[in-house]
């Protein structure tokens, strides 16, 4: 059964996924230990494929179809069309309260684009302002969700092996690592230091010692395909309370 999921990407022009760009929704997990939630915050009016059937409606128009329960549905069963339909399932109840953090605004495709949603629900799921802890993995040199993150009160721990940029702190709260996020410790062919979750988490103790990450953000051009089973199968999701990823799908794998 699928347990996260978050954004993904669209191409307008030719109807096909690409690998980062153009917002369907975004899907916050709130993750506790033995339980799952997960909600998607917003789906664009002008989501341009009204072909593909969510629960009770089409992207653009209501339809007539019945509600179908994907808890139910083994993600190895997924179809492509599946996977659509399940990352714009609106399943509302998991979060009564939620907003958007970060994200600039693009031209091509127009709209809205790196921000991410952050239930804050007050009771165990909101972050706690003035104490909480972000992982963001993916920065491409565009911080405004860590910049929002560290105006909202939290410690934001920043990863990317592809900027140019060495380990610093871009501000008193957000702490910058050259490294990215794999399924193992590894080093890549084009000489990148990628660590799992796990090893991450280790050797950032001594700074915040066994804390929950109160926000994990995965933006990491189709990596999370390995790196996901890597975390669930470690029991890191214990450590984490609200997950956000960014879902990349190749070419050869659309629904198209």
């Amino acid at each position: 059964m699928k347990n996260i999921q978050d954004q993904s990407g669209i191409d307008n022009d030719h109807g096909r996924f690409r690998n980062s760009v153009g917002l369907i929704g975004n899907i916050v997990c709130s993750l506790t230990p033995k339980r799952t939630r997960h909600h998607i915050s917003s789906i664009p009016s002008d989501f341009p494929y009204v072909g593909i059937q969510t629960v009770g409606m089409t992207a653009s128009r209501p339809c007539q179809t019945s509600v179908f329960d994907w808890r139910i549905v083994s993600a190895e069963e997924m179809s492509a069309e599946d996977m659509m339909s399940y990352f714009l399932w609106p399943n509302r109840t998991s979060c009564r309260l939620a907003h958007d953090f970060g994200g600039h605004m693009k031209r091509k495709p127009l709209g809205l684009d790196g921000q991410k949603a952050i239930c804050l629900n007050p009771v165990q799921v909101a972050p706690p302002p003035g104490e909480c802890l972000v992982y963001s993995f993916g920065i491409n040199n565009e911080w405004s969700f860590d910049d929002t993150m560290e105006r909202y009160g939290c410690q934001v721990y920043a990863f990317d092996p592809s900027m140019k940029a060495e380990d610093h702190d871009r501000s008193p709260a957000i702490h910058f690592f050259k490294l990215g996020l794999h399924s193992q410790d590894t080093t890549n062919k084009k000489g990148r230091q990628l660590l799992s979750l796990t090893s991450i988490y280790n050797m950032l103790k001594k700074r915040h010692g066994e804390q929950i990450i109160d926000y994990l953000k995965i933006d990491i051009e189709l990596d999370e395909w390995a790196v996901i089973p890597q975390i669930i199968k470690s029991g890191m999701l214990d450590k984490i309370r609200q997950l956000a990823v960014e879902i990349h799908l190749p070419i050869k794998d659309s629904p198209d």
